[in-house]
């Protein structure tokens, strides 16, 4: 899946700063956004991190077992984190699929390849999604690959089945995590079908800023996204000369930049309109 991925500048220019030990990275929802895509060599370096102090333990599914009890259960049903550089692939279409994933650290892009092997990237996996196994399928129907290095954090399929029956509300988050994806999914669908690429471009950075900042951007938000415009031209059907040009047309009308990976919305109310859906399912991504 090395299409996915231009070996440009690193997404983790500027050192790793964060995450000196475990117990810090208690605190690195309070962090910038930012942080969380700069985190992996620290969790590669720590790859038995607790489940007490997962960063990102409260947005996942895992959240629904608080405290220290619920720590200890978790740490009995999944795996040991792994690391996944950049452009690596976390599970492959075609594959059984047998595990369901959580980002830890980094980005994951969710493809699918096409009879005649052309690439699609669905959606993106920001740290606390999930990758889920298939539930009505043994092989996997999609490839999941990382954008700049990730950290995942798996659980077998038997374990979670069993963690779901002993926990309802974990069930339940994953469920809810699967309507919101199921929702984001339907929107993307809607913006191939009725957007041009001015559209298409501008639904997919408002959404991306919203999941990233948990919140609508403001002006003055600048939001890390680790993909590259080639990753950002799979994910709205367009070639990466649209994306730039594009882009290009965006910047001059003052409403977003995306430059070195960092992205501005300059002007958030005529973004927002212009990336259409509806204020139900975009509150949604908040």
């Amino acid at each position: 899946m090395n299409f996915l991925y231009d070996r440009g500048p690193s997404t983790e220019a500027g050192g790793d700063k964060l995450l000196k030990n475990c117990r810090q990275a208690e605190n690195l929802l309070d962090q910038p956004p930012r942080t969380w895509a700069r985190s992996a060599a620290q969790l590669r370096q720590r790859p038995q991190l607790s489940c007490r102090h997962c960063p990102v333990r409260d947005l996942a599914p895992c959240g629904a077992l608080p405290g220290d009890d619920g720590a200890a259960v978790l740490e009995t049903f999944h795996s040991p984190l792994r690391h996944v550089p950049a452009g690596g692939t976390i599970f492959e279409q075609g594959e059984p699929s047998d595990r369901s994933f959580t980002v830890v650290s980094g980005w994951a892009a969710l493809c699918q390849l096409s009879s005649d092997g052309r690439p699609a990237i669905l959606n993106f996996a920001l740290p606390g999604d999930i990758l889920s196994f298939e539930r009505t399928s043994k092989v996997a129907t999609r490839s999941a690959i990382a954008v700049g290095d990730a950290t995942v954090c798996s659980i077998s399929r038997t374990r979670q089945e069993r963690l779901e029956r002993e926990y309802p509300g974990f069930d339940l988050r994953h469920k809810e995590t699967a309507g919101r994806d199921l929702s984001m999914a339907y929107e993307n669908l809607a913006r191939f079908a009725f957007g041009g690429a001015a559209q298409r471009v501008a639904h997919l950075s408002w959404t991306l800023a919203c999941r990233s900042l948990r919140r609508r951007p403001q002006a003055s938000d600048r939001t890390w996204i680790p993909a590259n415009q080639i990753q950002l031209a799979l994910a709205t059907g367009l070639t990466s000369v649209h994306v730039s040009r594009t882009l290009r047309r965006l910047r001059e009308a003052s409403l977003l930049t995306f430059e070195n990976h960092e992205l501005a919305i300059l002007n958030p109310a005529d973004v927002e309109r212009l990336a259409g859906g509806s204020p139900e399912s975009l509150a949604g991504l908040t």
